[in-house]
């Protein structure tokens, strides 16, 4: 699927990608949504020049994705520039680290208006841990993955 040149404004989720594969999303505008991207369950997906500005969320999705590459966009002025969630069972963690963290959401080069500096620019998210088995609470964590390399103008 390719979704380009589109303007998507007011909307809970400006586009959701839901069990996608082999995606191209490119320069869109995401203005004023709830969510301008929601992505969950994707793979080979590549999110590049494209503008998220004044959504309550800008990206946020579930690690639940594989080989996704979200490169040379513009963030500016989203309540939260980007997002993740996942659930996982403490039984899973080799799985975790190895599909999700390494395997996971790679962001590059992309301008973000709350972030001045040269190093890497933290993307922040939420863990929920299940001890599979047993009925215990969930622990919760938080969590953060990076732009390696920001942009310093959009």
């Amino acid at each position: 699927m390719k979704c380009y040149n589109n303007v998507l404004i007011g909307n809970v989720y400006g586009c959701q990608l839901y069990s996608s594969y082999d995606c191209s999303l490119h320069g869109n505008l995401f203005l004023r949504n709830e969510i301008g991207l929601y992505y969950q369950w994707a793979v080979l997906t590549d999110i590049y020049l494209n503008e998220f500005r004044n959504n309550t969320n800008g990206i946020y999705f579930d690690m639940d994705n594989h080989k996704l590459k979200v490169r040379e966009n513009n963030f500016i002025n989203n309540a939260v520039q980007a997002g993740f969630f996942f659930d996982e069972s403490m039984l899973l963690i080799p799985d975790l680290i190895l599909n999700r963290l390494i395997y996971g959401p790679q962001y590059r080069h992309n301008y973000w208006s709350d972030w001045e500096s040269l190093q890497r620019r933290p993307i922040k998210g939420n863990v929920t841990l299940w001890i599979r088995g047993y009925y215990h609470e969930p622990i919760f964590t938080s969590s953060v993955i990076f732009d390696w390399h920001p942009a310093q103008k959009p």
